[in-house]
């Protein structure tokens, strides 16, 4: 039996179950498929910071940023959530799957 390509559920959930990969979801519905790695650092620190992306410290948007890079956006590109490359990320708001199991995911969020 060939392995499938489609993310299982058991992946969907543990990928939604990190806060920080559930806003650069968020964060890519919102505001277009598409961002830079270093624009999701900023917003992800803000986000976790509760300020403003300009008064976020470049300390902690670097640690966002080297998170995203070594942990997070591999694991959402490993299951096919979004694509990846070492500059720009693009989630698919085509998958039917994801954008369902994030708007529900939301709600526990608020």
């Amino acid at each position: 039996m060939e392995p499938s390509n489609e993310t299982t559920t058991d992946e969907l959930l543990s990928v939604l179950a990190d806060a920080r990969r559930r806003f650069v979801l968020h964060y890519l519905r919102r505001n277009g498929p598409t961002a830079s790695v270093a624009e999701l650092a900023n917003h992800v620190a803000a986000w976790e910071a509760d300020a403003s992306v300009s008064d976020v410290s470049d300390g902690l948007v670097a640690d966002v940023r080297t998170s995203l890079h070594h942990v997070h956006l591999p694991k959402l590109d490993d299951t096919d959530v979004v694509q990846w490359t070492d500059q720009h990320v693009r989630f698919d708001a085509g998958n039917e799957t994801v954008s369902q199991c994030l708007d529900i995911v939301v709600e526990f969020d608020r």
